[in-house]
């Protein structure tokens, strides 16, 4: 007994591309025990192997991971892109901030002086002519980095002891000292002819001479009677000094009593 024809097909995709080409032609198929020979299933095998074909040629192209992974992973080149975009981005706030805190000093410079601290030598002679006592309240104005302010708040551990500061730098860095060292010292990010200087028993200024002319009023104002004032380098104009400090090769030191 012959095996009947595959039935023709419609689809004009070829064989190992068309499994339902192939499905209809697999079930077509017949072979007769009697005329079971090499020959006779030949298109069985045919048919087989071109199915078999058709599989590992799928799981090859379309691997069901190569559909997930560009939705879970990006590729190489969006990560070296993302990182670019972020670098750049942190590269204009860091620029940001160092604008902002060096047109702060220009300007705590202007308004004042610029950014020069008292020699760490001539800090002990401010504390010798202030004599600072227990709760007295004292004020440096333009303290920098409050480096006078913590040496006089470890001599006298029981005053209080205030900082004012017109750089935003120079106070950021003055405050992480403070808390650092635990000292105790308070800082105020404001402008000295702005201070209110009332409340204060002694007080220290290392200014440029125009600044002691423009701020002697506020001085001559506000002050209680009986205040100190210690002035670094330069005497305030107008102003009979109760003690002059001089020391060779060191810079003058002006006492001044209201």
């Amino acid at each position: 007994m012959n095996p009947r024809p595959l039935a023709p097909h419609a689809s004009a995709l070829p064989l190992r591309y068309n499994p339902t080409l192939l499905m209809s032609r697999s079930r077509g198929l017949t072979v007769s025990p009697d005329t079971l020979t090499f020959n006779s299933v030949r298109p069985v095998l045919a048919v087989a192997g071109e199915a078999v074909h058709l599989l590992a040629s799928r799981r090859r192209l379309e691997p069901p991971c190569k559909r997930a992974t560009p939705a879970l992973w990006p590729d190489n080149e969006q990560i070296i892109r993302n990182f670019g975009i972020l670098v750049h981005m942190v590269w204009q706030v860091i620029f940001l901030i160092i604008l902002i805190l060096l047109g702060s000093a220009a300007y705590a410079g202007i308004q004042g002086a610029p950014w020069v601290p008292t020699w760490k030598r001539d800090m002990k002679r401010v504390g010798e002519l202030l004599r600072l006592a227990p709760e007295e309240k004292f004020v440096e104005l333009g303290c920098g980095n409050a480096r006078v302010c913590r040496h006089l708040k470890q001599e006298q551990p029981q005053a209080d002891v205030t900082g004012v500061e017109l750089s935003l730098l120079q106070y950021g860095v003055g405050w992480l000292q403070n808390r650092l060292a635990g000292s105790g010292v308070k800082m105020k990010l404001e402008n000295a002819f702005k201070h209110d200087l009332s409340g204060y028993d002694a007080l220290y200024l290392f200014l440029m001479p125009e600044t002691y002319q423009k701020i002697r009023p506020k001085l001559e104002t506000e002050l209680k009677p009986g205040s100190r004032v210690v002035s670094y380098v330069w005497p305030i104009l107008g102003w009979e000094a109760t003690r002059v400090d001089e020391r060779e090769g060191a810079p003058k030191l002006y006492y001044y009593e209201r």
